[in-house]
């Protein structure tokens, strides 16, 4: 998962001219979901965030596992989306900025996974944030990032003369 989040983060950073040539604002912040949008006053947030929350399921020990990822897209607060707004064109940039979004993380691959795959969008709401959640899914291999199992590490075999004595 390390080097997948890695990929993310940087991905972003090297995309932002994605965003800035649509006149919208790139994603400030991505950090894993702690709850920010639950406990504001817990934590600092920088507008528009990205938060990522996931589960690895394991398929076969042999197998990569699969990986259900979450990204939960915070923008400002207030995006006037009224049909009587004035500011409603401005106010839908929420769902360009969604756009690309979903472009740069289609398909995004890391060592360790295989390509992101979409999987569904759901517009969220609390008691203090309206956001919108994205689902990815793609295959992890947690053998190479494990703390149990440890990296993998290429050798060459060779030949090894045993004796065996009765």
């Amino acid at each position: 998962m390390i080097a997948l989040y890695k990929k993310i983060c940087e991905t972003f950073d090297e995309n932002t001219s994605l965003f800035e040539d649509l006149g919208l604002t790139p994603i400030r912040m991505i950090d894993f979901d702690y709850g920010q949008m639950d406990n504001p006053d817990d934590f600092e947030m920088v507008f528009p965030a990205m938060f990522l929350s996931y589960s690895i399921q394991p398929d076969d020990v042999t197998e990569p596992n699969r990986a259900l990822l979450s990204f939960d897209v915070l923008q400002e607060p207030g995006n006037a989306t009224e049909n009587f707004s004035p500011k409603q064109n401005s106010g839908l940039d929420m769902l360009r900025t969604l756009e690309v979004v979903k472009h740069i993380l289609n398909a995004l691959r890391s060592d360790e996974s295989t390509g992101l795959s979409f999987n569904s969008e759901e517009a969220m709401t609390n008691g203090y944030y309206r956001w919108q959640r994205i689902r990815f899914e793609c295959f992890i291999d947690q053998c190479n990032t494990s703390l149990t199992k440890g990296d993998t590490i290429p050798t060459e075999l060779q030949y090894i003369n045993i004796e065996y004595k009765k």
